[in-house]
């Protein structure tokens, strides 16, 4: 049999077919398509690994079995199906020369991988507290890949500049807009300076070397995340970190500098809690006429400006702060103690949208930030908070 009768192509629609072995059943090609499409491989010509199978069944004085999966489909739903079934039945062991339509998407999928990308959190700015590179693999990832494969394709070989890679201290690994695993980064490198594989496309499951084309790309060699820090990044969304249509498929978020400034800020904070006499000068904290008070309250008064201008250019005080703090619905929480149960169902950024607005509040020269978020333990509460939460992840390293 070569092609269909005219009644049946009109029930058929868009299938799903499989050509295969008479003898064995093995299939070795999958495809979709509507009509005679399925018998056209039997006139094809080319030298490719789908003809040169067929031929050698031919040589046998026999056919391909033909075999139709699944028909009566739209063409989107066509796509799914043998995207589906090239995963299943494994490319290695197929002569497609590459993977179904939107495989990445629709194809073979941890369960758990899926429940994620429907059921996401989603990151901002205000999310991270590491210095992170967000790398799109979109082009080469498969949802059968080994974590080995998925930690070769992530970590090289990226144009970016050793300046900016040098900071960073973790990567993410980025697919349809999700982070899909995350790497502690011990060492960027200028690329092809380790052994390096790619990606699996031999029939022996073997790992083909890349070839570095171009300068100025780097790899890096580290391991998986410990569970504090996969926690707070994989399975998360960040799409709306990345521009439309934006081809560059590097990202870098420098949100370290917010752990050293809570670091630093708590420090400050508790020095001044623990002093009587502090504490009294904060209460009555002016602006202005400090210099007179003493050598210790002049250095206090330096601290506690220079932690304000911290605050601001660590990204403590991020932009959309207010949208962020609406959400929480206390508009009086800034100017109280949250208790314990209140403090641990406000998010890492909902934390921070109370500090933004107790800085917003003072806005550096007003006072109100020493005399009522200072010197009664306000703004140390809930920055103690996210010490709490941040230390508990490896502390910020340079990965150079």
């Amino acid at each position: 049999m070569n092609r269909f009768s005219p009644k049946a192509i009109e029930q058929l629609g868009y299938y799903v077919y499989v050509y295969s072995n008479p003898d064995t059943r093995k299939p070795f090609y999958v495809g979709k398509g509507q009509g005679n499409r399925a018998f056209e491989h039997l006139k094809d010509r080319a030298e490719t690994e789908k003809t040169q199978a067929i031929e050698q069944i031919r040589a046998l004085g026999k056919e391909p079995l033909i075999e139709i999966l699944a028909h009566g489909l739209d063409e989107t739903t066509a796509l799914k199906v043998e995207a589906a079934a090239m995963d299943l039945l494994g490319i290695q062991n197929l002569t497609n020369r590459q993977r179904g339509h939107e495989s990445g998407l629709f194809g073979r999928i941890e369960a758990s991988e899926l429940n994620a990308r429907y059921d996401h959190g989603t990151l901002d700015e205000t999310d991270f507290i590491d210095n992170v590179v967000l790398i799109k693999i979109n082009r080469s990832y498969r949802g059968d890949m080994l974590p080995f494969e998925l930690y070769e394709m992530t970590r090289g070989y990226w144009k970016m500049s050793l300046e900016q890679a040098k900071w960073v201290n973790i990567a993410l690994a980025v697919y349809d807009g999700m982070v899909i695993e995350a790497y502690r980064v011990a060492r960027w490198l200028p690329a092809g300076s380790t052994a390096f594989a790619m990606e699996s496309r031999q029939k022996d499951g073997a790992l083909q070397a890349v070839r570095v084309e171009g300068a100025k790309r780097l790899e890096f060699v580290g391991a998986v995340a410990d569970e504090r820090t996969r926690d707070r990044y994989v399975g998360k969304s960040v799409a709306s970190m990345f521009s439309l249509g934006q081809a560059n498929p590097i990202r870098y978020v420098m949100g370290g500098s917010k752990r050293a400034f809570v670091d630093k800020a708590v420090g400050l904070l508790s020095e001044i809690a623990h002093d009587k006499k502090m504490v009294r000068w904060c209460k009555n904290y002016e602006p202005s006429g400090n210099e007179d008070a003493g050598p210790d309250i002049a250095d206090m008064n330096r601290r506690l400006h220079g932690m304000m201008r911290h605050a601001y250019d660590s990204g403590m005080v991020p932009s959309n702060y207010r949208d962020i703090f609406e959400t929480i619905g206390d508009e009086d929480m800034p100017g109280r103690k949250a208790k314990v149960f209140e403090l641990r169902k406000l998010t890492d950024r909902q934390i921070i949208s109370i500090v933004a607005m107790q800085f917003r509040h003072d806005h550096f020269c007003e006072g109100i930030l020493v005399e009522e978020y200072v010197a009664d333990g306000l703004l140390l509460h809930y920055l103690s908070e996210l010490q709490r939460r941040w230390t508990q992840a490896p502390n910020l390293t340079n990965a150079s």
